[in-house]
């Protein structure tokens, strides 16, 4: 299955976020899909209404023998943009992702689990936890 739709709760976006993901080619049991995600966080405090951020990452799959068993790399950027009423902030931060993703042929039901330190000002160890479905 070549594209899933899930739900991150932790990841790369902080909190949550709402991801679409392509295979883009695959080859025996390796494969690379592209990623784009989408946050929301509604703020209304310290002058600043609203955080959107989008992560967006390339990464490298490697398939377990031939089961629904994925090893997921990854690396790429998360775009964060603040806005207040006067002034839009946007920064880009590096995103990684190592982890395990397990599809699922019969249902089409996706699952991924990973370490993805968010590297915003500073360094921090975090996970993501994702479900969805492929198609």
């Amino acid at each position: 299955m070549a594209n899933a739709i899930y739900v991150e709760y932790g990841g790369n976006a902080g909190l949550y976020s709402i991801n679409y993901d392509r295979r883009l080619f695959h080859i025996g049991q390796h494969a690379c899909i592209l990623r784009a995600g989408f946050s929301w966080i509604p703020l209304r405090d310290n002058g600043i209404d609203d955080i959107f951020l989008f992560p967006v990452t390339a990464s490298y799959t490697y398939r377990i023998g031939k089961s629904p068993h994925l090893l997921e790399f990854g690396g790429g950027v998360t775009v964060r943009t603040a806005s207040t009423a006067f002034v839009i902030d946007t920064r880009l931060y590096p995103a990684i992702s190592l982890g395990y993703r397990i599809c699922s042929f019969g249902t089409g039901s996706t699952f991924r689990i990973g370490f993805t330190p968010i590297i915003f000002d500073t360094f921090l160890p975090w996970v993501g936890i994702s479900l969805g479905r492929s198609f």
